[in-house]
């Protein structure tokens, strides 16, 4: 056996082959080279190139091979450039020369042994193979192959073949197939006992295998059978001639075989072919069933319905022919309006009718059908088969009777009996189309149906053609006119809304003329053929509904709208017309409205006028007007001139109608021009018969000669007036004179009456008069001319008037300084008097003066001064006021003199004093006279008095305050029904001011504090308790918010108290005592308030508390005791809060005798409640440690309905680390299969969980089964990283798994790595390169389609590879030579040991927790936290926590959470305050120690001194008692049991406010 048949060392042959066959799988197509290239090519094709043997043609027989391909030039390959695939090549040369490798039959020939390795040899020579090769080449085929070239191969000279008897039997028996036998020939050759081999054909089934084959022993072969020697193969076959090939033929042929069908359609030829096959058949009798069907229910197969099938379908198509809308025959224009009206006149009532009689026809011919059908099925009720034969035979034999009276031979039993078989046959067919009936109508009248359907989508699309663009004659068009609304956009009416509408309405109406035919299963008689109502469906909603229908419809519509934004970019050409409506809608109606407003028509110039109607034609017609000044066209004439341009535009199927919009503004216009023509008139008209007016009036004055002073002033200032207003007048005719030149202009006629006014005022060139204006001028002239001639006269007049008006001043003063007005024992009134007689005179003397004065001014001479007028004015005012000043006091002296004390408001009393006196100082200082200092010595005694006057008058004195001011003055108290000043002057009451002080003051003081009672009392008297429904019931209630009430008590409290400790409430006298009892009693009543709402809400807060917990049966039942309790305590309290629900007012209610000490009572009847209760869930929590990180209420909530399991799921995530909720098996949620994250991985348990009795028992088992799941999946994720490929393997198990795993498969692949330094000193090095290529291979699994999950675990693994691959380079860095090197052991390791996950951190070893932590992101390690992770391990190994520090945000809370997971420990974050108690801590420690959980205290500083201290005792209990090992410790004075796996961290940052340093112990 030469050595390419070797296996390589450390493999048996049967790996060799198994390792081979594997690769070969990569070659799965074949890649032919041409003439002098080299390719890579399929094992099989160097086979043939090996193997293919030099043939003589002369010695091939002509016979037809079995196996013969035609197409040689296929598998002609550049043998000698072929490369062999295999790892270790083996270099072939073969000498091949031009031989025909087609196959002959060829008889068997005896050959010469010499130099032959058996005893026949292979036809044909010249075949030489020379081959050298390794070791290492072992490709099946190519063993065999080089067996063959062994075999051919010449023996040497002087060797003799050795001659044995054969014995074979147990060497065949080692052989199977025909690839063994030819590797044993091509291996012995000749030298075996064996010499041939029979073999028979394989069991193919329905593949084409004709070269596999099966070694049997002699004399089992088959008839036709095979025999393989050493010299070739025989094939034998009954009937034709043995064919004879070499065993290199062969074999080429079979591989070429194999080639040939590992391409696809020879590979599935036999395959396809039988589906094909199969596939006609099944699809023939899928027809033929059908067929048959159709027979059976085809209405058209049937020769009653046929016929009348055929017409209904005539019928029915006339309901598609029917118009539905109307189209005029040439094209039209529409108003939207009319275009509906049309389409409902002129085709809906017809086509009205047209359905009408379509469905009648339908109906009679449906109708007549039927009665032919149902008399025909008509029999009696033939139950039996029995009667059934009587009535057949019945019929025969009234028929055969009948017959045989006309003389014709009676029916032969043979034939009665056919006849009668047909009878019943026809019978039988009658009563099967009778039950088909209520189908056939169905059908017919969805034919019907369908018709209408058909029509109307029809409809709409022809509609939609007609209006479509390419239709160049539009038979149908809208028309719309342009709005110019103001200054907005411009607006279609009707507008595209309105047109939309229109269509709307049409396609609607349409819609329903077609719904509202009548269906043919609702008529009467034809409803009677079906035995339940037939269910239909509506032809209009299924229009509505229909895809075409709303295509259509929005495609018209949005033809229309394609339409109307087209005619509105056309309509903007007009946009240059909307300053005319502008003008007539809104300019001209503001115009006309001033116009209007402008009375006289002074405000109308003639330029205004000129603006709106100014004609340029017109003004060049007229000889006067010079054509180079021509003015601007007016606005009338320019629009009339501009609107004659506007004419129709059509649109698409819009057709722009501005012909009647330009008449309606050329209406207007005309209207407005004519308006403007008759203002014109009227302004003229008017102007000139006020101006001729007012010049004749102006004239008349002129005209006058007065002699008499008054008179002459007068004259003179017309004079005056007319002159300033000659200047007006000549403009007022100027204008008009301008608005005349207009009128003419612009062709406006004007009156003879009023033209003959025009030339009387401007004068006339024909006429010689003078014109009235210039008789106006003339007149002023000669005015001014006699007052020039008169006015020295007049003046001399003027001054003897004011030399005797002076005389009168000087008397009047005398008056006023001597008399009555001078004397303080005058009478005020009568001096008042005779003042007004006095101020008469002197206003008298002024009007002189003022006229004389003017006459100055007009005459041109200086005005006098007066000086003696205005000293008498002055003087007159200080008398005036010093007496009636003196007046009004002695009025309001009497008055409050004389009235009650009770009717006097102290408050103005003071005032008016106050007031008085101010202004008699004032007047004392500046007159001083007699009179002035006697109102000021009045007016000050009064003002002496006036703070007596003021204590006497307040209305807190009362009947003791009188008698003790009497008292006091010693005199009796005599009681009079009311004081009054005067009165009380009498008993000389102001002699004793001080005594009226101190009474008056006591007065006020306690009149404030009943005041301030009283106002108390008020609003308590008003203030209600609030109140609100208990959890929207209807019938329990609690106290609402209180603080108001609070604060108003805390208010009202502190006023009380003050006012007790006032001195108005502390005297020994009657009101006094009075008023300190009202007092005391208020202060009871507000404390007993306090102290009630005190307990009360206390109450309240546990009641709510504790009556949700009692509302649960479980609690009742599991606490029955407690229950009773509280019951009691529950009606107290709703008999109390039942009370302030209808009392409403709060003093009553909380003052009520008996409620304090009932509250208490019930408080401390409620505190021994919740003790039991405490103890109650402690109980719970040392059954279930994890209780401890729920609160009260949420662990009550769990406890109160525990024969619901689905209660607990809202808690899971506080009781584990990752558990969001738990997958039950049934709704009855009795059993608990698996666990989910909150991200959604699902992990199974490997066991059901019963969540039978107490809820912690059954979470204490899913803790158990959450961690004996996790180590079953742990392991399966194990063995699985060497069963799968590393990309697959991710998805196969639970995220947490694989995270673990792939730490384990690490950490033993560095050691290994490190491991081998001693032989490889690169080792490390490669890994890390293999290393890299890992995490590039899972980079490239990101890029791939991934779901969340799968995503997420792919992120966290690189995250963690890459913290692995710096390790490494690390390791790599510090020159790592030993696995024990500090380098490596200061890396959190982990290892595979006795089933189970351990973990190593120098010189710490912790067991994983196998806390389910999900598929969760992990941290990125930095190596400060690797320097984090050391030290808490360290500190865990010692049973000691850990204290990372920092600054806020550097990731210290994080780091302990992440180590958490890496070691699957569940972490519990405690966010500390200055608020927590040491209960708190208390429990909290007790439930990690108990649980086994870590718990990382957030900025532990800020905890007050006083907890800390007790907190580190707590912490020495239990670490002391787990570094003595004891399994469990007196911990508060409860035996607790102790987990191992406690841990405790505390994060802080220092030097921040609110932090406290932390104790020495």
């Amino acid at each position: 056996m030469s050595d390419a048949g070797k296996p390589p060392t450390g493999l048996t042959q049967k790996q060799q082959l198994e390792k081979r066959l594997r690769e070969r799988q990569e070659f799965s197509s074949v890649s032919i080279g041409t003439s002098g290239a080299r390719g890579q090519v399929l094992r099989d094709a160097e086979w043939e190139a090996r193997s293919k043997p030099m043939r003589d043609p002369a010695t091939d027989p002509l016979n037809t091979p079995l196996y013969h391909f035609q197409v040689h030039e296929m598998f002609e390959h550049d043998v000698p450039n072929m490369r062999t695939p295999s790892a270790v090549t083996q270099v072939t040369k073969t000498v091949l020369s031009d031989i025909p490798t087609s196959r002959k039959v060829k008889p068997l020939v005896k050959q010469d042994t010499q130099g032959a390795a058996g005893s026949t040899a292979l036809a044909g020579t010249g075949s030489a193979l020379q081959a050298t090769g390794g070791a290492g080449y072992a490709d099946p085929e190519e063993m065999v192959m080089s067996a063959i070239q062994m075999a051919v191969s010449r023996r040497p000279k002087g060797e003799r073949a050795v001659q044995v008897a054969p014995d074979d039997v147990e060497e065949i028996s080692q052989l199977h197939s025909a690839e063994d036998v030819v590797a044993f020939f091509s291996k012995t050759g000749n030298s075996s006992a064996v010499k041939f081999v029979y073999l028979n054909r394989a069991a193919q089934g329905l593949q084409f295998r004709p070269y596999d084959l099966k070694v049997v022993m002699r004399g089992r072969q088959d008839p036709e059978h095979f025999c393989i020697s050493a010299s070739g193969c025989v094939h034998v076959k009954p009937g034709h001639p043995s064919e004879v090939v070499s065993l290199a033929e062969w074999m080429r042929e079979c591989t070429l075989f194999n080639v040939l069908t590992r391409i696809h359609f020879f590979k599935y030829y036999l395959v396809g072919k039988s589906f094909t096959q199969w596939r006609r058949n099944v699809r023939f009798r899928i027809y033929c069933q059908t067929r048959k069907r159709l027979c059976k229910s085809f209405f058209l197969s049937k020769q009653t319905f046929a016929p009348t099938l055929h017409e209904l379908h005539k019928c029915a198509f006339d309901l598609n022919t029917v118009a539905l809308v109307h189209y005029p025959e040439t094209a039209e224009q529409y108003q939207h309006d009319r275009f509906k009206e049309e389409q409902a006149t002129l085709c809906r009532q017809p086509a009205e009718s047209d359905f009408r009689t379509a469905m009648d026809r339908m109906e009679n011919k449906l109708l007549k059908l039927c009665e032919s059908v149902t008399q025909r099925a008509n029999v009696p009720d033939l139950t039996t088969h029995e009667s059934l034969e009587q009535y057949l035979l019945a019929n025969a034999t009234v028929s055969g009777r009948d017959k045989g009276k006309g003389g014709k031979r009676m029916k032969s039993m043979v034939d009665a009996q056919t006849e009668q078989r047909e009878r019943m046959r026809m019978l039988k067919r009658a009563m099967v189309e009778h039950s088909m009936l209520d189908s056939f109508i169905r059908l017919v009248d969805y034919v019907a149906a369908e018709n209408l359907f058909k029509n109307a989508l029809c409809a709409v699309d022809k509609f939609y053609r007609v209006l479509s663009p390419a239709q160049e004659e539009k038979k149908i068009q809208f028309q719309i006119t342009i709005s110019f609304q103001g200054e907005e956009d411009l607006v279609f009416v009707p507008s595209e809304r309105d047109i939309l509408d229109t269509y709307s309405g049409v396609m609607d109406d349409m819609i329903q003329l077609v719904g509202q035919v009548t269906r043919l299963v609702y008529i009467r008689d034809v409803k009677i053929h079906f035995s339940n109502p037939p269910k239909t469906f509506s032809v209009g909603n299924a229009i509505r509904n229909d895809y075409r229908y709303m295509a259509m419809k929005r495609e018209t519509c949005k033809l229309i709208s394609t339409d109307f934004a087209a005619a509105f970019e056309v309509a903007k050409t007009y946009e240059s017309y909307r300053k005319w409506f502008i003008f007539v809608d809104v300019e001209w109606k503001e115009v006309e409205a001033r116009w209007e407003a402008a009375i006289d028509g002074d405000e109308l110039t003639p330029e205004e006028f000129e603006k709106y109607m100014y004609d340029p034609k017109l003004a060049s017609k007229s000889d006067h007007k010079d054509p180079t000044q021509a003015k601007p066209m007016g606005i009338i004439k320019q629009a009339l001139g501009e609107l004659e341009k506007l004419f129709n535009k059509a649109q698409g199927i819009l057709l722009l109608q501005t012909s009647s919009v330009r008449t309606l503004l050329q209406g207007k216009l005309q209207d407005i021009l004519a308006k403007v023509h008759r203002k014109l008139q009227e302004v003229a008209k008017k102007r000139t018969a006020e101006v001729v007016a007012e010049i004749h009036a102006k004239t008349r004055k002129l005209n006058e000669r007065p002699q008499h002073l008054k008179e002459f002033a007068q004259f003179v200032q017309n004079l005056n007036e007319i002159r300033d207003e000659s200047r007006h007048i000549h403009e007022r005719c100027d204008d008009i004179a301008k608005l005349y030149e207009i009128a003419e202009t612009n062709g406006v006629r004007v009156e003879p009456e009023e033209r003959s006014k025009r030339d009387i005022l401007l004068g006339n060139p024909s006429v010689a008069t003078l014109p009235l204006r210039d008789q106006f001028m003339e007149c002023i002239a000669n005015a001014a001319d006699f007052k020039i001639m008169n006015i020295k006269y007049q003046s001399s007049m003027l001054d003897s008037h004011i030399d005797i008006c002076n005389d009168e001043l000087f008397a009047t003063m005398s008056v006023l300084d001597s008399g009555d007005y001078v004397s303080a024992q005058s009478d005020a009134e009568e001096v008042l008097s005779q003042l007004q007689g006095v101020n008469d005179s002197i206003q008298t003397i002024q009007q002189k003066v003022n006229m004389y004065t003017e006459y100055q001014m007009l005459f041109d001479t200086s005005p006098s001064e007066w000086t003696n007028l205005t000293a008498i004015k002055e003087t007159y005012r200080k008398r005036y006021e010093v007496w009636s000043t003196f007046d009004k006091f002695n009025f309001v002296q009497h008055q409050y003199e004389h009235d009650e004390l009770k009717d006097i408001d102290e408050d103005k009393l003071k005032e008016q004093i106050e007031e008085f006196f101010k202004k008699a100082m004032k007047l004392h200082k500046e007159i001083g006279d007699e009179v002035s200092e006697m109102l000021l010595e009045v007016v000050s005694k009064d003002r002496k008095d006036l703070p007596t006057m003021i204590d006497l008058c307040t209305k807190d004195m009362q009947i003791e305050h009188w008698e003790e001011i009497f008292k006091g003055m010693g005199r009796p108290y005599g009681p009079e029904k009311e004081f009054t000043y005067s009165s009380l002057r009498a008993y000389k009451v102001f002699d004793h001011k001080d005594l009226v002080a101190e009474v008056s003051g006591k007065a006020k003081g306690q009149a404030g504090v009943r005041r301030i009672i009283q106002e108390v009392k008020e609003i308590w008297d008003q203030t209600e308790l609030p109140t609100k429904s208990h959890r929207d019931s209807k019938d329990t209630f609690i106290l609402g918010d209180l603080t108001e009430i609070l604060e108003l008590l805390e208010e009202h409290q502190l006023m009380v108290q003050t006012q007790q400790a006032s001195r108005y409430a502390t005297g020994e006298d009657v009101s006094a005592k009075n008023i300190r009892r009202v007092v005391d009693e208020w202060d009871k009543n507000l404390a007993m308030v306090s102290d009630v709402l005190d307990e009360w809400v206390t109450l309240q807060k546990a009641w709510m508390y504790l009556e949700f917990i009692f509302s649960s049966d479980d609690i009742k039942k599991q606490l029955e005791n407690e229950s009773k309790m509280f019951s009691q305590v529950d009606k107290n309290f709703k008999d109390l809060m039942y009370k302030a629900r209808t009392k409403r007012c709060c003093i009553p209610v909380c003052c009520e005798a008996g409620t304090l000490e009932m509250l208490k009572d019930d408080n401390r009847v409620l505190d021994e409640v919740q003790k039991k209760l405490e103890q109650y869930l402690e109980t719970k929590r040392a059954a279930f440690p994890r209780f401890y990180f729920l609160s009260n209420d949420e662990l009550l909530e769990i406890l109160s309905d525990v024969r619901n399991p689905h209660k607990v799921q809202p808690h899971l995530n506080k009781c584990f680390d990752s558990i969001k909720k738990i997958v039950f098996n049934n709704e009855e949620a009795s059993e608990v299969s698996a666990m989910q994250d909150p991200q959604g991985e699902e992990v199974k348990f490997s066991d059901i969980v019963e969540t039978k009795g107490n809820v912690e028992v059954w979470l204490g088992k899913i803790e158990v089964m959450m961690k004996e799941s996790l180590l079953m999946h742990m392991g399966q994720c194990y063995q699985g990283y060497f069963n799968w490929p590393r990309g697959e393997w991710f998805f196969q198990f639970p995220a947490q798994c694989i995270l673990c795993v792939d730490m384990i498969i690490w950490t033993f692949e560095v050691e290994e790595a490190v491991g081998k330094l001693a032989e490889d000193e690169n080792s490390v090095e490669k890994y890390l390169e293999s290393y890299n290529a890992q995490i590039k291979s899972t980079v490239e699994i990101v890029k791939l389609d991934l779901d969340k999950l799968k995503r997420q675990i792919v992120n966290t693994l690189i995250v963690m590879d890459v913290h692995n691959r710096d390790m490494v380079k690390h390791l790599i860095t510090e020159g790592v030579t030993s696995v024990k090197d500090f380098a490596w052991s200061m890396q959190l390791r982990y290892y595979w040991i006795n089933q189970n996950v351990n973990i190593r951190h120098c010189e710490a070893g912790m067991a994983y927790g196998y806390e389910y932590l999900g598929n969760q992101m992990r941290l990125v390690i930095t190596p400060l936290t690797d320097r984090a992770y050391l030290t808490c391990t360290s500190a865990l190994a010692m049973n000691l926590g850990a204290a990372p520090q920092g600054p806020a945000g550097t990731g210290k809370t994080e780091s302990v959470k992440d180590l958490g997971k890496g070691l699957a420990r569940q972490v519990v974050v405690f966010n500390c305050s200055d608020g927590i108690k040491v209960k708190t801590m208390s429990q909290f420690f007790a439930g990690l120690a108990q649980a086994g959980a870590w718990a990382c205290f957030d900025e532990f500083n800020r905890i007050e001194l006083e907890v800390l201290s007790v907190v580190a005792m707590q912490m020495l209990t239990i670490t002391t008692n787990l570094a003595q090992k004891n399994e469990t410790c007196d911990f508060e004075g409860n035996v607790i049991k102790l987990n191992r796996d406690f841990g405790v961290f505390i994060t802080m940052n220092p030097g921040y406010a609110g932090r406290t340093e932390l104790p020495k112990n």
